[in-house]
C-alpha cells in the first residue's frame, strides 16, 4: 500500500465523528487496500456505512474503505439522500 499524498481539508464539527487510527488501520488492512466500491487500489478513506447524522456510529461494525472522489461521494449520496446504505456482507440490510 502506497501513502497518500494529497490532502483534502476538513472542516471540523465540535465533536468527533471520525473513526479511530486504530480502526481505519483495522479496515484498511481487512481489505488489503483496495476500494470496496470499485475494487482499485486506492488511497482510501474510511467511510460511515450509516452516516453519522441517520444515527450511525464510529464502531468498526459501521466502517467501510473507499476511495477518495468519488466513490466515497457516490456513497455519501446514496446514504444521505436516498437512505441506501453499502456494505460489503451480502444480504446485509439496515
Amino acid at each position: 500500500m502506497g501513502t497518500c499524498t494529497h490532502l483534502m481539508e476538513r472542516r471540523r464539527r465540535p465533536y468527533s465523528v471520525e473513526f479511530t487510527r486504530a480502526t481505519k488501520r483495522q479496515v484498511k488492512k481487512e481489505q488489503g487496500g483496495l476500494c470496496a466500491v470499485c475494487g482499485r487500489a486506492e488511497c482510501l478513506e474510511v467511510h460511515h456505512i450509516i452516516p453519522v447524522a441517520h444515527g450511525g456510529t464510529r464502531d468498526r461494525s459501521n466502517a467501510l474503505g473507499v476511495g477518495k472522489g468519488e466513490c466515497h461521494r457516490l456513497l455519501d449520496r446514496l446514504a444521505l439522500n436516498y437512505g441506501i446504505y453499502f456494505t460489503m456482507e451480502p444480504g446485509k440490510e439496515y
